[in-house]
């Protein structure tokens, strides 16, 4: 597992558009799509309640996986995406999006991190669960999460 794979790769354009209300209209998808185009992103999951966590599994064409996770709210006091007032903003969260993916090798390494090492106590219950759950489904592991 390596942290941090496009930490040194410039991030493709972010457009600097408002909206007709003069606010940036950008999801945590566009923001994460914007960092590369060299990963289908395959699994979204979360967004479950009006707080709690994201979760995005993608694959490069050179057959590596990556997982991002990060939390989202439902107003600008607990939400990074709704507090950016400026494009500058926008641009500092998209780094810190970039810095916190991770890289997997195999599918069987990323199994093996969620299920034994993942800082995973803290996430939404429904979050989590429907990640793990679209995850399963569309690949050959078994995520696991508070299963003893």
């Amino acid at each position: 597992m390596e942290l941090n794979p496009f930490e040194l790769l410039e991030s493709n354009p972010l457009p600097d558009v408002k909206d007709e209300w003069g606010d940036y209209s950008y999801s945590y998808e566009d923001l994460l799509k914007s960092i590369t185009d060299k990963v289908e992103w395959l699994v979204e999951g979360g967004y479950q309640d009006y707080q709690g966590d994201f979760y995005y599994f993608g694959k490069d064409q050179q057959g590596a996986f990556y997982f991002v996770v990060g939390g989202y709210g439902s107003c600008s006091g607990c939400d990074a995406l709704q507090a950016c007032d400026t494009y500058e903003d926008l641009i500092e969260l998209r780094s810190e999006l970039k810095r916190s993916i991770r890289k997997f090798d195999s599918l069987e390494e990323f199994e093996g991190w969620f299920n034994n090492d993942a800082q995973t106590e803290w996430y939404n219950d429904e979050d989590i669960e429907d990640f793990i759950e679209k995850a399963n489904s569309r690949f050959p592991f078994v995520l696991k999460w508070r299963q003893d």
